[in-house]
């Protein structure tokens, strides 16, 4: 199970990556355009609001819990016994879990919606709706997926050795 999430979690990122990437090339071959040529290219802030931003902010989102770069309030956590951490780690984990499944699930569902009704944001190009949702459908269930089996290694173990520890600031 931990090779599967791994290797979903090294393609997603890698194609968050390379979104990232197209972002910042877009960015800028509009803004040579615009200021060069006088002719910004069009569809430039359509394509990267309604598509590549999302892509960039839930396809990255599982890894980023892997190297334990979310935002954590460790006030309390500092506090608290191993046998507390642990058990607090477990139940919000679960919890987002679940939160994160309840997207997936409603992404999902809005994407099958929007595609049988054929719905399109309008623009100078005509972008597909469900495009849009697919990402966050994809994103949410791997974070889902990752949380879970974070929880099941923590029950079973006490620990996760998959996740890489936060450097201290």
């Amino acid at each position: 199970m931990k090779s599967i999430i791994q290797v979903l979690e090294k393609s997603s990122t890698l194609l968050a990556g390379i979104c990232l990437l197209i972002t910042m090339l877009l960015i800028s071959a509009d803004a040579v355009a615009r200021y060069l040529f006088h002719s910004p290219i069009p569809w430039t802030m359509d394509v990267i609001s309604y598509y590549l931003m999302v892509v960039i902010s839930y396809l990255a989102i599982s890894d980023t819990f892997r190297h334990g770069d979310h935002i954590q309030l460790d006030l309390f956590l500092n506090r608290m016994s191993p046998r507390t951490k642990l058990i607090s780690d477990t139940a919000c984990s679960l919890l987002a879990a679940c939160v994160f499944l309840v997207i997936a699930i409603g992404s999902t569902l809005s994407m099958i919606e929007s595609f049988q009704a054929d719905e399109f944001l309008t623009g100078y190009v005509n972008w597909p709706v469900w495009l849009s949702f697919l990402p966050i459908s994809a994103g949410s269930a791997l974070l889902s997926l990752r949380l879970i089996h974070h929880c099941s290694l923590l029950l079973s173990s006490g620990q996760d050795a998959s996740l890489e520890q936060p450097e201290e600031a």
